[in-house]
């Protein structure tokens, strides 16, 4: 039950269009960042960014910072669930310490670097 060449041409050529060309321009847009390098692991972060905005916290992030997660966080296995664990470790954890350390001052920014190979975390 194996389809020939000319059957497999014949169903390609009568295929409708790769999913990008048939999303409406809306959602065309909130699609394309996931296939862009490092396009998950914005889209993570700028979540994390809207949790903090409700908070009026302004959050920052480097490309440097982008790339180190990207490299740490990397497994073909597990995908994009092992960058949410080290979103959450590394950076969230972190933020929250910080936030909490001082719990008498209010912080209004905060920013996410990378220095060398670590991820640096800072509250103003």
């Amino acid at each position: 039950d194996r389809l020939t060449l000319s059957e497999m041409r014949e169903i390609e050529k009568n295929a409708p269009g790769t999913l990008a060309d048939r999303l409406a321009g809306e959602k065309r847009g909130k699609i394309e960042p996931c296939f862009k390098p490092g396009g998950r692991l914005r889209i993570m972060l700028d979540e994390l960014k809207l949790a903090l905005a409700e908070k009026s916290v302004a959050l920052t992030y480097t490309d440097a910072a982008v790339a180190l997660v990207a490299r740490s966080s990397f497994s073909r296995k597990y995908g994009a669930r092992n960058m949410r664990r080290y979103i959450q470790k590394n950076i969230e954890d972190r933020l929250a310490e910080l936030m909490i350390a001082d719990y008498k001052k209010t912080y209004s920014v905060a920013r996410i670097d990378a220095d060398g190979e670590e991820i640096t975390v800072g509250c103003m």
